[in-house]
């Protein structure tokens, strides 16, 4: 083998054109052979392949004559052959090789449009020679280095010197350029004898296998492992300046130019499929290299119309995911809303694009075991270098048609989901296909999927007025508040913060169909009065002929008035997970705040949360609160900054997402500030004064409770800390000056103790003792300071989620946990001083 292999670089630099098919074939077959199982070992010295990198980077062909061209296709074919051998592959692909070929490609990218060598057949030759070897080295390394298949932290690839080189090709604006062009002239040219952009999506892939996120979306990315290399952060600091102005306005139109359908041309490598795939792969993946990019490529008209029709009816599997991706990444550039994202979102909404995201979901594959997880890809090592195995499963689909349910109800506009055909019974198709696999087959971390189906219901029905109820009918009529209701139940099993997406998305449903029910009794009860004052001799015939349709109305409105109940109970047990999607039907429906605001646990899991600066959901929970509070009191009567928040609400919505202007001490004053007000009206229905009174009476004390606690315990470990001083200054006792006081304090501690006991000897919630025989114990997070005991898990429970004793007890933790700072300190300081 290195004999055939030195033959074909001696054919290359004497430059026999005739020879060097002949030494290629011969060198073919001695690969063929040393590949066959069972053949001996054979390795080709170092000094010969380093002959062959220099080949391929010194660039012989750009002095060659045009009749000289053709000894370009030996060299890269000669490095495509011997990598197929492992041992030689092993041996000839490391770091300081990768790195030369890399050096190589950025020599010919320029600093400028038309640098580094103009175009000419020499200068792509050698661009052909340098990327294509460049490419087989990285498919190399990363076929020996990829973890198992799946994605997640299990495929964390290792920190290969080589593999490390390879994912740096992102970091490198100047090689990075010249694939551009590269490819970008092939198209021009239409020349396809490779793919440059392959090469970039290697790279890419090179670079998320090490980062540890196993080629997962950048909104699936898991935490990077120790010890994996992060090259996206050096990648986003070099792509800064004229090289992302570059970068800004040549991806979009050279994807639009790939995706175009003139350029429906024979390629040598892999199909037209392959080429899609590609130019997908390395847009998506220079979105993370490249800050700037997703906005720039989303407001590309014609490169988000060619990506959206990627996404068809009969499109193929490894290019309709890419494209779903790179459609979710374009949405996600601007927030919810905005109108930069009108282009990307009319591009989503096209029916076949539609269509084929509804039905990508609709065929329940929405927990990622269709093949995959996520966007994840691995290298296929049986079907030879560059194939690759796309998921199928439908939860990029499902994240797409979220973020489009998002943008077209905070911008107001007519909802494309609900108006497409089928859309509802894809909805229940995927969660009964969730459902179905809900078992012991759905990994932990597969919930997504079902969550983002969710937050399409919930935006749909909530954010479209009369076209949400009509849409929620159906889906009631297809049996969804069934379905949704068992989905609730599952996931309170395994972690019940979980469900408030899906309780979100049955409360919506159930308060738009009891909407709907009671505006049709009302209907009718106005037609049968003007029925009886017009025809009063047939009044009792047509009482007859009504009845049933009343009681059928009737029926549905109790079932959905029974189904707002529970969703609204499960909502207030997911905890502050439950506080975003309070916050969307806030937002979204005011019509619903007067009875959402009256659901026991809401107002006060949300005054918890509210009044928790500690809570990531502390400014959503008081967003959430002012807006529920207009549904319980007059808007006069509420603080400026909530009105502030009602009229940004109701001119937009979505400036209700926004960091709201909060007063000067902060969302703790603000919240206690709205639950006062809560609590004077009286005139409201329900009993939201009293339980805003309560809550607010709760936060407070408790709030006294803990710094009074907190108080008296550094008082008396100042006192203690000031004896022990005295005794160490003056060394000599003075038992008898404190007699009179030794003798007062234990008197007055067994009384203050008798006094607590009695206040702490009944239960919290109920006031039962342990006299009627009622086994109390002490609150596990705050019951050494508060002493606050119950008699049953019951009590606990309701305490912690109704009552908002949450709040309370993580403040006696964190007061607890400064006192035993202060306490260690104390020790410290008294153990150095003795030993002074």
């Amino acid at each position: 083998m290195e004999a055939a292999l030195r033959q074909v670089l001696s054919c290359i630099e004497r430059r026999r054109v005739d020879a060097a098919g002949a030494a290629n074939e011969r060198l073919k077959q001695a690969c063929a052979a040393a590949c066959a199982p069972g053949a001996t070992r054979e390795a080709i010295s170092e000094r010969t392949l380093d002959r062959l990198l220099r080949q391929c980077i010194e660039g012989d062909c750009l002095h060659a004559a045009p009749s000289e061209l053709p000894l370009v296709e030996p060299i890269s074919c000669a490095v495509q052959l011997v990598l197929r051998v492992p041992a030689v592959a092993d041996a000839f692909v490391t770091e300081g090789r990768m790195a030369a070929l890399i050096d190589a490609l950025e020599a010919l990218g320029g600093d400028e449009e038309g640098a580094g060598g103009g175009h000419s057949p020499q200068v792509d030759q050698h661009q052909w020679v340098v990327s294509s070897s460049l490419g087989a080295v990285v498919t190399v390394a990363l076929q020996r280095r990829c973890g198992p298949a799946g994605g997640g932290a299990g495929s964390v690839v290792s920190a290969d010197p080589a593999l490390v080189a390879a994912a740096g090709l992102v970091a490198r604006p100047r090689a990075v350029r010249a694939l551009l062009r590269a490819a970008r002239q092939q198209v021009l040219d239409n020349v396809f004898s490779t793919d440059p952009l392959r090469l970039l999506d290697l790279a890419i892939l090179a670079a998320r296998g090490l980062r540890g996120a196993a080629c997962e979306a950048r909104s699936y990315a898991v935490e990077a492992a120790p010890g994996a290399v992060d090259v996206f952060p050096a990648a986003r600091a070099a792509w800064q300046g004229a090289d992302a102005a570059w970068l800004h306005a040549t991806l979009p139109q050279l994807l639009a130019l790939r995706l175009g359908e003139s350029q429906q041309r024979r390629w040598a490598i892999g199909g037209l499929a392959s080429a899609h795939e590609a130019a997908l792969s390395a847009a998506f993946g220079m979105c993370e290299a490249a800050d700037g990019l997703d906005e720039a490529l989303s407001l590309h008209a014609e490169a988000m119309g060619m990506v959206a029709a990627c996404v068809r009816p009969g499109s193929s599997a490894k290019v309709a995911k890419p494209a779903t991706q790179l459609l979710g990444i374009a949405l996600d550039a601007w927030p919810w809303g905005h109108h930069g994202a009108g282009t990307a979102l009319a591009a989503c909404c096209k029916p076949d694009t539609l269509g084929e995201l509804l039905r990508l979901i609709g065929r329940g594959d929405i927990c990622g075991l269709g093949g995959g997880s996520g966007g994840s890809r691995e290298p296929c090592a049986t079907r030879g270098a560059g194939a690759w195995i796309w998921g199928t499963d439908g939860r990029p689909a499902a994240r797409v048609l979220a973020t489009v349910a998002a943008h077209e109800a905070l911008a107001g506009r007519p909802s494309s989901i609900a108006t497409a055909p089928a859309a509802a019974a894809a909805i229940v198709s995927s969660v009964r296909g969730w459902l179905s696999k809900v078992g012991n087959q759905v990994p932990a971390g597969n919930f997504l999927g079902l969550h983002h189906i969710c937050f399409v219901i919930l935006r749909v029905v909530a954010g479209h007025g009369a076209g949400g109820d009509a849409w929620a009918a159906t889906l009631w009529r297809l049996g969804a508040q069934e379905l949704l209701l068992r989905a609730v139940v599952e996931m309170e099993a395994i972690r019940p913060g979980w469900s408030a997406p899906i309780a979100a998305a049955l409360y919506s449903v159930a308060s738009a169909l009891h909407t709907t029910e009671q505006q049709q009794q009302q209907q009718q009860q106005q037609q049968q009065q003007q029925q009886q004052q017009q025809q009063q001799q047939q009044q009792q015939q047509q009482q007859q002929q009504q009845l049933p349709v009343e009681h059928r109305h009737s029926s549905r409105s109790e079932a959905a008035e029974q189904m707002q109940a529970t969703a609204a109970a499960a909502l207030g047990n997911s905890g502050s997970q439950a506080v975003p999607h309070l916050l969307w039907l806030a937002v979204l429906r005011p019509g619903w705040r007067p009875r959402l605001i009256q659901a026991p646990g809401i107002l006060e899991l949300l005054s918890a949360a509210a009044a928790d600066p500690d809570q990531d959901e502390c400014e959503q929970a008081l967003q959430a609160l002012c807006l529920l509070a207009a549904g319980a009191a007059p808007v006069e009567r509420l603080p400026g900054f909530a009105r502030t928040m009602l009229e940004r609400c109701g001119e937009r919505p979505a400036d209700a997402f926004n960091h709201p202007d909060l007063p000067g001490e902060g969302g703790v004053a603000a919240a206690h500030e709205v639950l006062d007000v809560l609590a004077g009206c009286h005139e409201a229905g329900g009993c939201a004064s009293e339980r805003a009174a309560s809550t607010l009476a709760k936060l407070r004390a408790g709030r006294i409770m803990i710094e009074t606690a907190a108080q008296q315990q550094l008082q008396l470990q100042q006192q203690q800390q000031q004896q022990q001083q005295q005794q160490q200054r003056w060394q000599r006792p003075q038992r008898q000056e404190d007699q009179p006081d030794t003798q007062q304090v234990p008197g007055t501690r067994a009384a203050g103790d008798a006094r607590r006991q009695r206040t702490r000897s009944a239960c919290a919630v109920c006031g039962r003792t342990a006299r009627e025989g009622a086994e109390l114990r002490r609150c596990a997070g705050c019951g050494r300071v508060t002493g606050t005991r119950y008699c049953s898990q019951e009590c606990c429970r309701t305490d912690w989620v109704v009552r908002g004793h949450r709040a309370v007890c993580e403040a006696a933790r964190r007061s607890q946990a400064n006192l035993i700072s202060v306490r260690l300190a104390h020790v410290l300081k008294v153990n150095d001083a003795t030993a002074g």
